[in-house]
């Protein structure tokens, strides 16, 4: 069993670079339907909700989907949550999509990932929504060095377009 975490912008509306990044994943583990898995944080819009139609749309059964617990961590919870699904979860590897100016708790998924050595690619969308909405993000990819900040990828393995063998040997 191989368990891929999704995180990405609440926002988000390109159903192809979701299913594009989770099918790029499932085939660096060459495994059934039936031996793969995702974890969302289970937000009923963007990312989350695009990977969980997805999932029932191909089949995937094995879906772990971690609320954050607002009632009881207020804004807390939302960070919470995504550690949540790192430890708790055990993600084989992660897809993230692009996190936008306006999305901190993608860009916090994202940073967790990272300090918890967790195999990842981030995705872009495969068309433009809004000229500002999904621009690489400053706080994670450097315009001089064209690497990303939170780890030592360089920019042109978080691509949309991200083949299996991009990552293999990044701590597969």
């Amino acid at each position: 069993m191989r368990w891929v975490l999704v995180s990405g912008p609440r926002d988000w509306r390109d159903e192809d670079s979701v299913e594009t990044a989770l099918l790029g994943a499932q085939a660096v583990f060459s495994v059934s339907d039936a031996e793969f898995g995702i974890i969302h944080g289970g937000c009923p819009t963007g990312v989350d909700d695009i990977a969980n139609l997805i999932a029932a749309r191909r089949g995937w059964v094995n879906v772990k989907v971690f609320f954050p617990q607002w009632n009881r961590y207020g804004r807390a919870a939302g960070p919470k949550r995504n550690e949540q699904m790192i430890i708790e979860g055990h993600p084989d590897f992660a897809v993230v999509g692009q996190p936008g100016p306006n999305s901190k708790g993608t860009a916090g998924c994202l940073k967790l990932i990272v300090k918890y050595k967790v195999p990842h690619s981030v995705f872009q969308a495969h068309y433009e929504v809004n000229h500002h909405e999904y621009e690489p993000d400053p706080r994670i990819l450097s315009d001089k060095k064209k690497q990303c900040k939170h780890c030592s990828y360089a920019w042109q393995d978080h691509n949309p377009h991200w083949t299996p063998t991009d990552d293999i040997g990044q701590g597969l």
